[in-house]
């Protein structure tokens, strides 16, 4: 079944699904002060909570990718919403730092790691022409859930009960609406069949892509992009109170990000079918790097509000990208399980980025450093893809 009613189904509930677990996990900026004060922590602490989420979300890909690849995409996403809904509701209910790591990490952290790769995994079976499009329209529910999570966050925050309040609202949301999202998430039947038979799957094998120059080149370079990439996603709102721009500037600018995201899911991962995915990839890398010195060198608001949605944009569009270049590259064979283990890099990246750049502020008083960083990260991102060479031919 080639790019039918029910694969654009598909892309609705992953859409959803997308859009409760991470615009759950991107509105951690609009707590970071509320956090911050009821633990009396360091930036670097507090920050370590959402890195300790990204890493295992990011990295528990390969493993519930290659669950899915064996059993089937549903049962793992039920599973997954399951654990986040419940981990977000315990962690409005934490009484220490550490508990809120562990209500988090394996809430948020292990519950999106057991939906997100599997999830985009089977869109991506669906779908052959309108692969890249496909996924940026099913993985731009987290872009809407950028944009808009933070300011219900914000709201939800101001209420009687506070940041416990507005975690514990969220989580339940979560819990709810992503298991019905998640019923409607599944495998074409064709590849139920080829999988439960054993044959006619098309593709490289977890070992022969992982061995493979393609991957290795794709993996450095979501590494090295990675390094950066959740910084503005956490310190946005501490980095503009810093400036004296007011309380919610951040989180205002954290939701410009999300809207860059939900248009560049939609319009630059479409254009990616028409001039190359790989290339499109490269210049969407290259973008997020520049818009970092944008966001280094920019000495006013307006210049902030260029960042975040530009920045947003080539978010956006990579990450609907990103997963339609491994399936040219690898085929649809074991495609959860390689976009799985791909995204490890982001685990590594998303584990030391934001909490680094947390403990550079507790030195220096001053996020420059982190900010170059995230630039050089970019564009060294963005060399790295365009050394991939053209794909080859799984038999």
């Amino acid at each position: 079944m080639i790019d039918s009613a029910r694969g654009w189904s598909m892309v609705a509930a992953t859409f959803s699904l997308l859009f409760l677990g991470f615009g759950a996990a991107y509105a951690f900026t609009a707590f970071f002060p509320s956090l911050e004060a009821e633990f009396q922590a360091s930036r670097q602490d507090v920050a370590l909570i959402f890195g300790i989420s990204g890493f295992l979300y990011f990295l528990l890909g390969a493993l519930s990718g290659a669950i899915a690849d064996s059993v089937g995409t549903r049962p793992v996403v039920l599973l997954g919403v399951l654990l986040c809904g419940g981990g977000i509701i315990w962690g409005a209910f934490a009484e220490t730092l550490w508990e809120a790591y562990l209500a988090f990490g394996l809430g948020i952290g292990v519950g999106i790691g057991f939906f997100y790769v599997p999830a985009i995994g089977a869109v991506q079976r669906w779908f052959t022409v309108r692969r890249a499009m496909a996924a940026g329209f099913a993985a731009a529910g987290i872009g809407a859930g950028t944009m808009l999570m933070p300011g219900i966050a914000e709201v939800l925050i101001d209420r009687p009960g506070g940041w416990r309040y507005a975690y514990g609202t969220i989580g339940i949301c979560v819990l709810v609406l992503g298991f019905v999202a998640a019923l409607n998430i599944d495998d074409p039947p064709s590849h139920s069949i080829a999988r439960r038979a054993g044959t006619g799957l098309e593709g490289a094998t977890v070992g022969q892509a992982l061995g493979s120059r393609g991957f290795v080149l794709l993996y450095l370079s979501s590494l090295a992009l990675s390094l950066g990439l959740f910084v503005p996603f956490v310190h946005l709102e501490p980095y503009a109170i810093d400036k004296g721009l007011g309380e919610g500037t951040g989180v205002f600018l954290l939701m410009l990000i999300g809207v860059g995201s939900t248009l560049g899911r939609f319009v630059l991962a479409s254009l990616a079918d028409r001039i190359g995915r790989r290339n499109a990839l490269a210049l969407m890398y290259a973008g997020v790097g520049l818009m970092d010195l944008v966001w280094y060198w920019g000495g006013n608001i307006w210049a902030l509000y260029v960042f975040a949605v530009v920045y947003g944009l080539c978010y956006g569009g990579f990450v609907g990208t990103a997963p339609a270049v491994s399936a040219d590259y690898f085929g649809t064979r074991k495609l959860s399980s390689i976009i799985g283990w791909l995204y490890t890099s982001v685990a590594f990246g998303t584990l030391a980025g934001p909490p680094l750049a947390g403990r550079a502020f507790d030195l220096y008083q001053s996020y420059d450093l982190p900010i170059l960083i995230g630039a050089a990260s970019g564009l060294a991102a963005a060399v790295l893809v365009m050394l991939m060479g053209p794909p080859r031919r799984w038999r």
